[in-house]
């Protein structure tokens, strides 16, 4: 009986342990970095009512980022798979296009005492040959900020809403290994942070997380799949060392309940137990960033409990003020969407940023990502490797284009897989 499969969406989000919905290639990176490399003054421009609307402590801005990208494994397939000569996809290969409009809008001064910022983004994803593939996904994001004399609070509060290509898992049909396609998947994350000022140098804090991953399409692709939920509450105290670095040890509790659909059998949730000590601010004149250090204990209602070190760097050197680069490890816990077992991944990126130029300036950046993922009471372990190279320029205060180039390379249970891709693309907007 032939296998139909035809996936559906361009890959989305990313996300944590098994890499569920990336973006084409890098293609979520460049559009975080096309919206980094976008320009804050539009003193300059003078259009700046089409791109920023003030109406007393309101402000909008409109963004949009128009992405052309090739790709030679758009299905993150495996070398010399039979898929396409079975006329179970279109091709390996595509050219893929992204149209992707963005409001930002601001209440409250930047940098005041009371802000609250929203952003709405919309991802259309289309390819020439694999048209199947075709997918829209939206992406919200609501922040606030409150700041007292004794009280300062934060909250932050995303959801997602995608059903594109799924690159981290696969399976296996009359013998032939299909690797993911369409998803539909909803991710919805929200954190609250408040913190009680003691003294100048002092103060007690209370945090809250909680994240919802949920999978409710249909079909054999999408029951293969866990829900997920992960929350966390965590209380301490901070102190700040100096004017620029501050010290917080803080102790957390918190849970990860799983629940699938259709056959998948049931599983067992965990109570989570841990504490972390973070140092973060300027730990030089050109060092500035954090660094955590920590332990968590999972203990499971049924099945061997687990602990593992807590590892966080979030560093930045600026070597001179057009030349800087950043160094990014973590090591943390998750739950795994296909086994739906306990997991913990290590990953580190390094970056290098070069400008050239000051009035319309080039931006060269280099990155390099590296993800190892272990599976929990499983001898399984799966790996992530990709190498990205860019450039942009910036044509004026408003109009920024970009070209990068990315190699990737994935170990997945199987198979392993290699992946090139080229993106070029343009952001209008402040």
């Amino acid at each position: 009986m032939k296998v139909q499969y035809k996936p559906a969406g361009g890959r989305g989000h990313p996300g944590r342990g098994d890499n569920w919905g990336r973006a084409p290639g890098p293609l979520a990176a460049v559009l975080a970095a096309a919206g980094a490399l976008g320009p804050s003054n539009a003193g300059a421009f003078e259009a700046r009512d089409l791109l920023a609307f003030s109406a007393g402590p309101v402000v909008l801005k409109p963004r949009f980022t128009f992405v052309a990208g090739y790709s030679d494994n758009v299905f993150n397939l495996p070398e010399n798979s039979p898929v396409e000569q079975l006329g179970l996809i279109e091709s390996r290969d595509d050219f893929n296009f992204v149209l992707s409009p963005e409001l930002q809008a601001r209440l409250g001064r930047a940098g005041g005492d009371r802000e609250l910022d929203f952003r709405y983004r919309f991802d259309q994803y289309l390819f020439v040959e694999n048209t199947d593939a075709d997918s829209s996904n939206h992406l919200i994001n609501l922040g606030a900020r409150i700041s007292g004399s004794r009280l300062e609070y934060d909250t932050q509060n995303s959801a997602q809403f995608l059903n594109s290509i799924v690159g981290g898992y696969e399976s296996v049909e009359a013998g032939i290994v299909i690797p993911g396609g369409n998803i539909e998947r909803n991710f919805y994350s929200t954190s609250h942070n408040l913190a009680y000022v003691l003294s100048a140098k002092s103060r007690l804090r209370l945090e809250g997380s909680y994240n919802f991953r949920e999978y409710p399409g249909q079909g054999f692709q999408q029951a293969r799949f866990y829900d997920s939920t992960d929350w966390r509450l965590r209380a301490g105290y901070d102190y700040a060392l100096s004017q620029k670095l501050r010290l917080a040890a803080l102790a957390h509790y918190g849970q990860q309940l799983r629940s699938g659909r259709g056959n998948l059998p049931s599983l067992t949730d965990a109570d989570i137990f841990g504490g972390s000590i973070t140092a973060s601010g300027s730990f030089t004149a050109k060092l500035s960033g954090n660094v955590r250090v920590g332990y968590e204990h999972r203990e499971f209602e049924r099945g061997p409990s687990d602990g593992y070190p807590l590892v966080g760097l979030g560093l930045t050197q600026q070597f001179t003020e057009k030349t800087s680069a950043s160094l990014n490890y973590n090591r943390s816990g998750s739950v795994s969407a296909t086994t739906g077992g306990g997991t913990v991944t290590d990953s580190v990126g390094l970056g290098v940023q070069q400008v050239l130029g000051t009035a319309r300036p080039w931006f060269l950046t280099a990155n390099v990502d590296y993800r190892h993922t272990e599976y929990a009471n499983q001898d399984l372990t799966l790996e992530h490797f990709r190498v990205t190279v860019g450039a942009a320029y910036r044509l004026r205060q408003w109009a920024t284009t970009f070209i990068n180039y990315s190699f990737e390379l994935g170990e997945r249970q199987r198979f392993d897989y290699e992946v090139n891709q080229v993106n070029l693309g343009l952001t209008i907007g402040l």
